[in-house]
């Protein structure tokens, strides 16, 4: 195989099972471990990461929604604003449409109600629109589980999610002396955790320069559950919520190019049943923290 077509090998493994030790990479793909830890460190240094994406519901945050901003005059202090709310992990300022997006993550609704009511109201914001989301089905290019009844985690489940989601190969013993575990203790909660779905642990790419993130939201009212099918399988889907209210869909499209993004954007309106499809692309994302 040529340089890059191990590359590729690996990648794929490794988005199956992000944990696969590289003996066994090395089995799998008839590699030696030296080919295996170059590929590795050549992916790493193309952006490519593996962590774990953790449904909210799993961290006791149920209630999101996706919040569009109009804002007159200067940015800088409503960008200060919604950055320092803890509620509101993601904020990027955008082109098309409105001004800002930003998602909000709560354990209720009232809370939900009364984040957007005070997003509302900071001086210079003109309007906010809301989709509230029914679900999260895709993140960072990983279809996300979600378990029918989360179970709720303790402190140290949450100390090891948060060392998967910086790093999903960390090895037991570290995270370990991290959280106050012996190895075997750790493993039995990660194998625990992975098993019952509350964290999935995979591939994703780092955005590298040229790269355009393309927003939109859509609606597919008489096909909901075949446009979300379809929507799972398109290539460049990197995030994709399900919603209620004016639209049926919420997601984002990681293109190579402003050229990947047109077509993408194409592809997307032909599915079958897709409706009043709005687009935006994503100037700069000011904050985001998912952990």
């Amino acid at each position: 195989m040529t340089t890059d077509e191990v590359k590729e090998a690996v990648a794929a493994a490794l988005a199956s099972d992000g944990r696969m030790s590289v003996e066994a990479l090395s089995r799998s793909l008839g590699l030696t471990s030296a080919v295996v830890r170059k590929a590795m460190t050549a992916l790493s240094d193309d952006g490519l990461a593996v962590r774990a994406v953790v449904h909210p519901a799993v961290l006791g945050l149920p209630e999101c929604a996706h919040l569009r901003l109009r804002v007159d005059g200067p940015l800088d202090h409503v960008l200060d604003a919604l950055c320092a709310r803890p509620e509101i992990p993601f904020v990027s300022h955008v082109a098309g449409g409105h001004t800002l997006s930003a998602e909000i993550r709560v354990a209720a609704r009232t809370t939900l109600a009364s984040v957007v009511a005070e997003v509302a109201a900071l001086p210079g914001v003109a309007g906010v629109d809301l989709d509230e989301y029914l679900d999260i089905v895709r993140d960072a290019s990983l279809d996300l589980p979600r378990p029918g009844v989360p179970q709720p985690l303790d402190e140290i489940d949450r100390a090891l999610v948060t060392e998967l989601q910086a790093d999903g190969r960390r090895s037991f013993a570290a995270m370990g002396e991290q959280v106050g575990l012996t190895t075997a203790s750790t493993r039995s909660r990660v194998l625990r955790l992975i098993e019952t779905e509350a964290l999935r642990i995979g591939v994703r790419r780092r955005p590298g320069p040229g790269t355009v993130q393309v927003g939109y939201r859509l609606s597919a009212p008489a096909t909901r559950a075949e446009t979300l099918t379809v929507l799972r399988d398109l290539p460049d889907m990197s995030y994709l919520a399900l919603t209620t209210g004016s639209a049926d869909f919420v997601g984002t499209l990681t293109c190579a190019s402003l050229g990947d993004a047109s077509r993408a954007l194409t592809r997307l309106r032909a599915v079958p049943g897709v409706r009043a499809l709005q687009s935006w692309t994503h100037l700069d994302v000011v904050k985001e923290i998912y952990a």
